[in-house]
């Protein structure tokens, strides 16, 4: 099984799922003959996230679902600007790569990704954010997405209606300007994950923040 190179992607929005289902993948990936991984974060990852018994937690340096699971191996940070860093961390031995929070790096990610995959024979599996709050394409994910050889798009529960499949990150418009500016960095609690529909409700009728 993926004894040659490929690349896994796996988008959402926010609370879609991603973490576990790469961590699931990894944890597979430890049980496998020969089989070495490493992960990676963009420096810019560095947040506090919500776990759904409540409970916050770090997740600086290591992979952290929601549903608590958490990477036995420490994830290595690189700079979201320069992927290419993730290059001078692999040897012969590397038989899959984990990427997170690919949305934030910078749009060379694609080529990291291909070399790893074609030069190297890695399975890379990288995760992110397929769309921004304003529905636009979000860093290199849309290339990532022509490029991978699996997808897999999830969805979250709309956290506004709770009947359809959230597929979008909704931010209050009240913070959108100053998160743009980079004068503020606001929280995962901030974001509703919700459905189109929602989301076109929330866009005409934004409540009080």
């Amino acid at each position: 099984m993926f004894r040659r190179g490929c690349i896994d992607v796996i988008v959402s929005c926010m609370r879609g799922g991603k973490s576990e289902l790469a961590l699931h993948w990894i944890n597979q990936e430890s049980y496998g003959k020969g089989r070495k991984y490493l992960i990676f974060q963009p420096d810019i990852a560095d947040r506090e996230v919500c776990l759904t018994n409540g409970e916050k937690i770090e997740t600086k340096g290591r992979a952290v679902s929601r549903c608590g699971t958490i990477s036995h191996e420490n994830a290595i940070i690189f700079p979201k600007n320069d992927p290419w860093k993730i290059l001078e961390f692999i040897t012969p031995d590397i038989t899959t790569v984990l990427i997170e929070e690919g949305h934030f790096c910078h749009t060379d990610l694609v080529k990291v990704c291909k070399i790893l995959a074609e030069k190297h024979l890695i399975r890379v599996i990288v995760t992110g954010l397929d769309q921004t709050f304003l529905e636009e394409p979000f860093g290199p994910m849309p290339h990532l997405l022509c490029e991978a050889d699996h997808v897999r798009k999830l969805s979250a529960v709309c956290m506004h209606c709770g009947e359809a499949p959230a597929t979008k990150s909704w931010l209050h418009p009240t913070y959108r300007e100053k998160v743009l500016s980079g004068s503020i960095h606001v929280g995962d609690e901030d974001y509703l994950s919700v459905c189109r529909h929602c989301f076109r409700e929330l866009e005409a009728n934004p409540p009080k923040p």
